[in-house]
């Protein structure tokens, strides 16, 4: 949604999670039924042509799921396949918890890595950390084998025995634990508190499942008794879930006005929901925060709050999924189907639905940039500091502005020094390269290099910068090739590095499963082109950005060139200013606390130390 004043609504990106709501599935004779029968004939003859003459074996059950797939792709970009395995993990998103360790954990090399353990888990109490490698689990090794089969051997009942032996960067032996499995919830409301010295709380809530309007009721009722009179509601980066639940954190705030109601083709879709009177937080003065990730669900609660003039919105345009989906499920293997079923209107009658007549470009998700910025040190040593998505059309200025607040954001050193952004490569590869080339034809000189990525053996990660010309300007700019091939293999290989020193990667404790995900969702295979050998990056897994932001800073350390000797004596200084600094102000604040001040006692003025 927009933040405006106005009761009009512009929208320009949708994502979001589906609504839940487990019902039978029929075939309801809305087309002729000679149609459907000829149509299914016609599908049932493609299907075994393809079994009996095709070159070789088929998967049946790939082959099914891919149609389905492909059939639901021509709906819209919401309705979708779930396989049975992937429903295991969409149920428990949506049920709020689940039983396991409870560790967050990706696989890099055939390694299980620890991303972090889940906050008063079984494995944080027994002392597994963030970047730990677990190497065997009940005397087995686990090494090279799929995260789904993992998945099955760390997850078990409630009270049951695990046993973990643990590869830990900087020890030489494997550290063994016993871990018991436990519920492990997954909050939905990821922070609380009263900020200091107010009367103001916060309240940060991720998505919504289950147990989101519990969380959010309970959050508020402990921070009331801290003393909040005020409330800001953190909705950033929430793309939705449960429509029940979004209703009900709506109703929190409002009173007796409807909230969202949709409309569907059938009747049996259309639903209003309206406030009740009587709720925990209907009179506290309201903040919402939201931005381009916020979708559906939380667009919900901001859009009534705006529509009614219940509070403040602040933020940017959200993301704009007005869509409400139903789950189906197919009862002969527990795989389900997601289908879009109707629309949801906020209380002013507004649909935020954003436009998809491109659905391929909606599925490319062009309308944005993803930047990591990535610290460097002796040794290529490096800090992922952050990774950030800003959302928008690439063509507008707005978006370059915002990665220009960015660039110009500095970061302290532990030394004390605040150290700002020396470098930057823009990929100008995509389909945006002219808004790219505008972009970065002043900014050479500010470190701002424009990036093309090429592909094959043998060639150098920078190569030797080209001209290439901006529609309507005459001042052409420089244009590092990259090569991608062999960044991508040195990346690969630090991943391995289990010491910290020279090419050991560090991350921070706050990436994601997605994150590591999109990081290692390459792989490097040989391929035979008329007899000849090659050697070819492909994708594994749908999305790598982060392995391309990752290569773009490498790419972007190459060009800098930085001088690290002469950057640490600098650091070295700056520490030791700091100290000296601080200790200068420790002994006038001293002197100030020892200075003699006048007290008036009994009458008369006596000298009193103040210590």
């Amino acid at each position: 949604m927009k933040i405006q004043k106005s009761k009009s609504l512009s929208v320009k990106i949708a994502i979001g999670v589906a609504s839940i709501c487990l019902v039978a599935m029929i075939v309801f004779p809305l087309v002729s039924q000679e149609n459907i029968y000829a149509q299914f004939e016609k599908y049932r003859t493609v299907f075994n042509f393809a079994v009996r003459e095709y070159f070789e074996e088929v998967d049946i059950v790939k082959l099914t799921e891919a149609a389905i797939r492909g059939m639901l792709r021509e709906l819209d970009p919401h309705s979708q396949y779930i396989t049975a395995e992937d429903m295991i993990g969409v149920n428990e998103d949506m049920a709020g918890s689940f039983e396991g360790i409870g560790i967050s954990f990706t696989v890099v090399s055939d390694t299980l890595v620890v991303e972090s353990p889940i906050e008063d888990g079984p494995s944080e109490k027994v002392g597994i950390q963030a970047r730990d490698r677990i190497v065997n689990v009940d005397g087995s090794s686990i090494v090279g084998i799929g995260q789904d089969s993992i998945r099955k051997l760390l997850r078990g009942p409630k009270g049951t025995n695990v046993r973990l032996d643990v590869h830990r960067p900087g020890t030489k032996s494997l550290l063994n634990f016993t871990v018991t499995r436990d519920r492990i919830p997954l909050h939905s409301v990821d922070a609380y508190f009263v900020v200091d010295d107010t009367d103001i709380g916060y309240i940060k809530i991720r998505t919504y499942n289950q147990t989101t309007h519990r969380e959010l009721v309970e959050a508020g009722n402990k921070l009331r008794e801290q003393g909040m009179k005020k409330l800001i509601l953190d909705l950033r980066g929430n793309g939705g879930g449960i429509l029940d639940q979004a209703y009900l954190v709506a109703d929190e705030f409002l009173k007796g006005d409807t909230i969202v109601y949709t409309r569907g083709r059938r009747r049996e879709n259309d639903q209003v929901f309206v406030a009740r009177a009587g709720q925990t937080m209907e009179d506290i003065p309201l903040i919402i925060l939201i931005d381009a990730a916020s979708a559906s669900a939380s667009e919900i609660t901001a859009g009534s709050v705006q529509d009614l003039d219940r509070g403040l919105i602040v933020g940017v345009t959200s993301f704009g999924k007005g869509l409400v989906q139903r789950q189906f499920p197919i009862r002969t293997d527990g795989s389900a189907v997601r289908l879009t079923v109707a629309r949801y209107y906020t209380a002013s009658g507004r649909c935020i639905q954003r436009p998809f007549k491109d659905i391929e470009a909606w599925r490319r998700l062009t309308d944005r940039l993803e930047l990591e910025t990535v610290a460097w040190g002796i040794g290529e040593e490096s800090w992922s500091i952050n990774y950030k998505v800003i959302y928008g059309n690439p063509d507008q200025k707005d978006v370059w502005a915002a990665l220009d607040d960015h660039l110009s954001s500095t970061f302290k050193h532990q030394s004390g020094a605040e150290l700002a952004i020396s470098a930057t490569c823009v990929d100008s590869g995509g389909s945006n390269t002219q808004a790219v080339y505008e972009y970065g034809k002043n900014k050479f000189l500010k470190g701002v290099y424009i990036i093309k990525g090429v592909g094959g053996k043998g060639l150098p990660i920078v190569g030797v910068p080209n001209r290439s010309k901006i529609a309507k300007q005459k001042r052409p700019i420089k244009l590092f090739p990259i090569g991608v091939d062999q960044a991508k293999s040195t990346i690969y290989g630090r991943l391995k590095i289990e010491d910290f020193g020279a090419g050991y990667m560090h991350f921070p404790d706050t990436y994601d499963k997605a994150y590591f995900e999109m990081l290692t969702a390459e792989k490097l295979v040989t391929k035979y082109v008329r007899g000849f050998q090659k050697q070819e990056w492909v994708k594994i897994r749908a999305r790598n950005e982060a392995l391309d932001c990752r290569v773009y800073a490498y790419a972007a350390l190459k060009i800098f060139n930085p001088n690290f000797e002469k950057i640490q004596v600098r650091l070295q200084d700056c520490g030791l200013k700091s100290k000296l600094s601080k200790l200068k102000s420790q002994i006038e604040n001293d002197k100030a606390l020892k200075k003699p001040s006048r007290v008036k006692q009994k009458g008369t003025w006596a000298s009193n130390w103040n210590y």
